[in-house]
């Protein structure tokens, strides 16, 4: 499964996607018997790893990502976050 987002350029910055986010987790754990999720941004988005380490997601690497809205590979950086103990 994926999940894709974008904030236009007028909302960015106001903590819209931390306040998702947090919700959208949750929900993910709730919902779905996994052990781990994961996220990635391009390189240069430091927003999104700044959000991503926020959320207490550590790095696991980068790999090259096909965006159909760009028509492009880019290198992306990926965070995970694990499954809280129960």
């Amino acid at each position: 499964m994926e999940i894709g987002y974008y904030i236009s350029e007028a909302y960015q910055g106001a903590g819209y996607m931390r306040e998702a986010a947090h919700v959208a987790i949750a929900t993910m754990w709730r919902l779905f018997d996994i052990d781990a999720i994961e996220a990635g941004a391009q390189i240069a988005n430091e927003a999104s790893f700044g959000l991503m380490l926020a959320l207490g997601m550590t790095p696991i690497g980068t790999r090259d990502v096909f965006s159909s809205a760009r028509a492009r590979t880019d290198l992306c950086g990926f965070y995970e976050l694990s499954r809280p103990a129960k």
